[in-house]
């Protein structure tokens, strides 16, 4: 939808903003409620579980239009729309109050200013696969935690097993089946049998270049052991996510930066669960795959991952 040229052409009348709904929609702080009392004026009119969408708003959060398509005509009516309705506004209105503040509150206060981001993207593969689905994600690391990706001394021909920490993160939290719709995680015995490997291929100086290989397996009978939260089911969705990984990477011991990190997961899925847009009919085994790379250097990249509440990180504070 958003790679529309008319869509495209159409967002140059805005300043576009993206954020994840979860937290915005179900939160009691103060930027939770104002977006609530902005979007329950939208195309849910306060009802459902959800508030996804498009909204068009001046900056003092009065809605202009608002939608929830995934078609690029709908998207473009609502952005015309909206932008015929601004055009109506006085500049009073389109002006916050020199004093006006808001408290801020946000998983990303917790995130460092050098943590690695990782962008993963997930699609379904093998026949029959809807090409025009997939959905995308970030993983966070602190340098500490990223530097488990290779071994102390990485010296050329070292091989290593990733540290439990990050296998652990990326197989719970993130080779999970969401390509349609939210998911669930997998709990960590659920993904005993994953392993990450890497090998220093080369070294230049400070920059280690190195490769990953690994198997990765989540498997559960749906019962649920990760406790209580937001992401417990009412009821068992038996299911499983199964991957090959393979990638490269290049690490810079000085800076402690990783200048490349990227691979893919090429696997199979089973079952299904309440959120994903998985029908009974299509419970699998079929195809299913990711690309993880380093996020590019921009605010949209430090939204925080969805699992972030449940990463168990002694660094991230709640901010509810």
């Amino acid at each position: 939808m958003w790679s529309d040229e008319k869509v495209i052409e159409a967002t140059k009348d805005f300043v576009c903003a993206l954020d994840e709904v979860w937290r915005l929609q179900r939160g009691k702080d103060a930027e939770s409620l104002h977006f609530q009392a902005m979007a329950d004026k939208g195309h849910y009119g306060g009802g459902g579980g959800t508030r996804q969408g498009i909204y068009v708003l001046t900056a003092d959060g009065t809605l202009l239009a608002a939608s929830n398509h995934l078609s690029a005509a709908k998207a473009l009516e609502t952005l015309t729309t909206g932008l015929e309705a601004w055009k109506k506004t006085t500049p009073t209105q389109r002006t916050l109050p020199s004093d006006w503040t808001l408290p801020r509150k946000r998983w990303e206060d917790s995130l460092p200013p050098d943590a690695v981001i990782l962008i993963s993207y997930n699609a379904d593969l093998g026949a029959g696969a809807q090409r025009e689905r997939l959905n995308r994600d970030h993983v966070w690391f602190t340098v500490e935690e990223a530097r488990g990706w290779l071994p102390a001394e990485p010296t050329e021909g070292r091989k290593h097993v990733v540290s439990k920490l990050i296998t652990e993160r990326i197989a719970q939290f993130h080779l999970v089946d969401n390509v349609r719709g939210q998911t669930l995680p997998f709990a960590a015995q659920d993904v005993a049998g994953t392993v990450l490997r890497t090998t220093v291929t080369a070294r230049e100086g400070n920059v280690v270049s190195f490769t990953i290989e690994g198997e990765t397996q989540g498997e559960t009978d749906g019962s649920w052991l990760l406790g209580e939260n937001d992401w417990k089911p009412k009821t068992k969705y038996p299911r499983g996510v199964t991957t090959t990984v393979n990638g490269v990477g290049r690490h810079d011991t000085a800076t402690g930066r990783f200048l490349q990190l990227e691979f893919a997961a090429i696997g199979e899925r089973t079952g299904r669960t309440n959120l994903n847009g998985r029908k009974e009919g299509d419970v699998g085994p079929e195809g299913i795959g990711w690309i993880f790379e380093l996020a590019p250097d921009r605010a949209s990249s430090r939204i925080a991952p969805a699992f972030v509440d449940i990463y168990g990180a002694d660094w991230i504070v709640d901010p509810r």
